[in-house]
């Protein structure tokens, strides 16, 4: 016999010293918040990241009121592997100065998150997989999620504020399947998904979703634009609606 609404975890945190010291102990993979906590992983970088110390763990909330803010050196600096539920993700980090980009310096490898709400602008490689999470970016020239590379699916999300979705290709990256699924969008700068440059051997599906209030774009669509012909990859748009 089992409680099926029982939640496991190896450790329950409720201050920021006490989340270090479960990102520290490698036995520790399951991590509940109650509160609100920082991690603050400094200026190291790549192989050395403090921000990996995060890889392999699941962190969620447990009240669903709960918070965690990540702080440090965030561009190139990725939080890889790691498992978000039921909690809000603040972004202090700080990077590069990116005037020319339009996106923040949160960055996630191989993300699964599901009753996340991210609270401004994040971005993805990797295989990564969101489930009823809500994006709410108020940088105007930010995007809420910029999807560098790998395979992400987008399942039953809310997109709201500036600028929603964008999918590009940089500096060799390859972005293999994107998948958009039941998702809302409410966002007042652009349509709801901008596809940057795409080679022919990436799948765009856009399906089942609302674009409330988007923007036409340069090319007068409230669903999509695109810098690359999308008949030149394979694009597949069904079944939405535009209020």
């Amino acid at each position: 016999d089992y409680d099926a609404d029982a939640v496991y975890y190896d450790t329950l945190v409720t201050t920021d010293e006490e989340f270090l010291e479960a990102l520290n102990d490698t036995d520790v993979k399951y991590i509940a918040i109650d509160g609100d906590v920082t991690y603050d992983w400094g200026g190291d970088s790549y192989a050395n990241s403090k921000a990996l110390l995060m890889k392999g763990k699941t962190i969620f909330g447990l009240n669903g009121n709960d918070s965690v803010t990540f702080k440090g050196y965030g561009s190139a600096n990725p939080i890889t592997d790691v498992t978000l539920k039921n909690i809000t993700v603040y972004d202090e980090t700080e990077g590069d100065n990116e005037g020319s980009w339009e996106h923040g310096h949160l960055e996630f490898v191989s993300l699964k998150a599901e009753k996340v709400e991210f609270a401004n602008s994040i971005m993805l490689s990797g295989n990564s997989v969101l489930t009823d999470c809500t994006l709410n970016n108020q940088v105007a020239s930010w995007y809420g999620l910029w999807i560098n590379a790998g395979t992400t699916i987008l399942k039953d999300c809310e997109f709201k504020g500036t600028r929603a979705v964008k999918i590009h290709e940089a500096y060799g990256s390859n972005v293999d399947s994107v998948i958009i699924e039941g998702c809302y969008f409410e966002c007042s700068e652009k349509p709801g998904v901008v596809i940057g440059d795409l080679d022919a051997s990436t799948v765009v599906t856009i399906e089942d979703c609302e674009f409330n209030g988007c923007q036409p774009g340069d090319q007068n669509k409230y669903i999509y634009e695109s810098d690359t012909d999308v008949t030149t990859f394979k694009f597949v748009e069904t079944n939405n609606t535009v209020k």
